[in-house]
């Protein structure tokens, strides 16, 4: 019987690890190059195509509507009687603008307005709405509200929250019950 110990060869790990190595670069740059080639021979829309883009279900608005614009001090006294004058502000990223209008009273009681324009947003109601629901608001009772822009959703959260999809525009209506503000919002978005 033989009792010599085996002999360990330490270069027998170390060509495996180079070989799956060489095989992880081969197959990166593979795959780097295929994706290269896809980003270099996709086709940006023509003026043509985009015409043809699908319309949002609803209006699209002529021009930009600032929350102070669509919340004005008038429909802010139905729910905040006394609030006086709005805080406001703006900001615009690329084509997305945001505004925010927001009355508050002596007593601390307060109505805001949070208004979203995004060309093209009108086209994916549906799933914005789905995702308020399911994301947003996951675990809150919400109502979906009819006869208000092309989609309206009331989840009585954060002070009682009315969303609003109309046309590119994206409101939310914060600090009302449902009936407050579905009636500042149907007052604001037909006017």
């Amino acid at each position: 019987m033989d009792t010599t110990e085996p002999t360990i060869r330490p270069h027998r790990p170390r060509r495996l690890l180079a070989a799956l190595g060489l095989a992880a670069a081969v197959l990166t740059a593979a795959a780097c190059s295929s994706s290269s080639r896809e980003a270099s021979t996709a086709k940006a829309p023509t003026s043509h195509e985009q015409a043809d883009a699908p319309a949002p279900k609803g209006k699209q608005a002529a021009t930009l509507r600032a929350a102070c614009d669509v919340l004005t001090p008038a429909l802010a006294a139905q729910v905040v009687p006394g609030a006086g004058k709005p805080t406001s502000d703006r900001n615009t990223v690329d084509a997305v603008t945001v505004s925010n209008c927001r009355y508050r009273a002596a007593d601390g009681s307060s109505l805001s307005l949070l208004a979203r324009h995004e060309p093209g947003q009108g086209t994916f109601v549906d799933s914005s709405i789905d995702t308020l629901k399911t994301v947003t608001y996951d675990g809150v009772d919400t109502a979906d509200v009819s006869g208000i822009g092309d989609a309206a959703l009331f989840a009585a959260s954060s002070g009682g929250q009315l969303n609003v999809f109309d046309g590119d525009d994206f409101f939310v209506f914060t600090g009302g019950s449902l009936e407050q503000l579905s009636g500042v919002a149907r007052a604001a978005l037909s006017a």
